[in-house]
């Protein structure tokens, strides 16, 4: 393994540390995934999958938890970083239906 492999996993772990202590978010989160790496425009960028305990989310709740998101990576990363957060349609009750 690359030392940078080695680094950004560390940094994914990190971050998705720091996402686990957001607390009240207006929705519980079910799981995070956070990926490092180069968006479009060959910026360096995070992306960070979250599923909900819900899928009837209204858009409003997802901009907080977005918005928080964002700052928690930005405070994590300790850098200015493009920051893509995602929101899984994985639903636990739809996949035992």
């Amino acid at each position: 393994m690359t030392q940078q492999a080695y680094n950004d996993r560390m940094d994914t772990r990190f971050i998705e540390t720091k996402l686990r202590e957001i607390k009240d978010l207006p929705i519980k989160v079910r799981s995070w995934k956070v990926i490092e790496g180069e968006d479009a425009t060959s910026d360096s960028a995070i992306w960070v999958w979250i599923t909900l305990d819900r899928s009837d989310t209204s858009p409003s709740e997802r901009a907080e938890i977005r918005q928080r998101v964002r700052d928690a990576v930005h405070a994590a990363a300790n850098e200015r970083t493009w920051v893509y957060v995602r929101f899984s349609d994985e639903v636990p009750e739809a996949k035992e239906a």
